[in-house]
Formats: C-alpha cells, structure tokens, sequence
C-alpha cells in the first residue's frame, strides 16, 4: 500500500474465448473512492496467446486496462473490465500488413476471492 486509498496490484489471468487460450497479466492502479468500498483500477495489461500462432500473428500484445468494483466484504468482491488493445495482432512482417489492423478488446464481469 502506498497510501491509504491507492494501492498497485498486479494479477494473472487466464481466459477462454471461443477455442483460443489466453494469459492476461495487467499492473493496475487501484483507487478506493473515498471511504467507500468502491474501488476504480487503470493500467497496462499484457495479452498472450497460449496456442501456436502462424506467421501471420503476434502472440503478444499490449491492452490499457479499466475496472470498477465493489468489496462485498473482506475477501469477496464483483467487478467489470474493458481492455482496449493497443497492438496490431497482425504481424507487420506479412506484405500489405500496414494497411490491416486486428485488435482483440475484452469485456468481464465476475466475482472474485482474495487470499
């Protein structure tokens, strides 16, 4: 804890989407609004694609990350997430790739457990 209502909290996520796996790894900074359990997070979040990706494809990427969620108690909390991907995922190696963006932004919702 730096101060009070600041802290930095790095995570490790695993996703599905459809058949493809992902690692996210953001580094957020957390805000408790005032006195309240409401809490806001921003910060850059790595993206990796755990399959094998073609010539065409970069396995890594780089998401600015924003979240808001409430403590309902001491270890339990909900929370929503956007992550706007701020890489091309096509690989700039490929002829015509300049002209071709591809970004993979994320939406979650969930619950979580601290321990």
């Amino acid at each position: 804890m730096i101060i009070e209502n600041f802290h930095v909290q790095p995570e490790v996520l695993f996703a599905l989407a459809e058949n493809s796996k992902f690692l996210y790894v953001p580094i957020l900074a957390k805000f408790y609004i005032a006195d309240s359990k409401f809490h806001i997070l921003a910060g850059p979040q790595a993206n990796i694609i755990l399959e094998e990706t073609g010539d065409d494809t970069k396995a890594l990427g780089l998401d600015a990350t924003f979240n808001a969620g409430y403590d309902i108690n001491e270890r339990f909390f909900v929370d929503a997430r956007y992550s706007l991907e701020l890489t091309n995922e096509i690989s700039s190696d490929i002829e015509g790739a300049d002209d071709v963006k591809a970004r993979c932004n994320t939406f979650q919702v969930g619950i979580g457990y601290k321990f």
